[in-house]
């Protein structure tokens, strides 16, 4: 039985934790896919949750954290799931959580942020702005 978390705000997938396999799991029309799995469609299934403002996420986060301390999750994860897909979209929405995450290191992600820095067709000025920024966060 996996235990429910946190409801996507702009479409059906729900994120949930599976104690049996002690995975973090996004359901997408009863279809099951496992955070973190290498696979295309597990990338696809966690990138609706980057649009909810990181301090919501984190909050209701936390909750199931408190209650389960010997538990993390993988914001990482989430955060280059939506530098993977590549659309400006996706990538405004990385960058947000990553400038929200303070326990994340920026240098983790330093080729995606030059990317995003060095692509000035494809990504606006604020955005390259706000990557710079992050690549030099310490």
């Amino acid at each position: 039985m996996m235990d429910k978390i946190i409801d996507s705000q702009t479409s059906d997938r729900t994120l949930g934790f599976d104690p049996e396999t002690q995975s973090w799991i996004v359901v997408v029309n009863e279809e099951k896919y496992s955070v973190g799995d290498e696979n295309d469609q597990a990338t696809l299934a966690v990138l609706p949750f980057l649009e909810t403002p990181i301090a919501e996420f984190e909050q209701v986060i936390s909750i199931f954290l408190q209650e389960n301390p010997m538990l993390t999750f993988p914001y990482a994860t989430f955060v280059h799931a939506g530098f993977k897909h590549g659309s400006p979209h996706w990538t405004e929405c990385s960058l947000h959580w990553l400038a929200g995450l303070k326990n994340l290191t920026t240098s983790d992600f330093s080729k995606e942020l030059q990317t995003v820095i060095r692509e000035k067709k494809r990504y606006s000025q604020k955005m390259r702005h706000l990557a710079m920024k992050l690549l030099h966060r310490t």
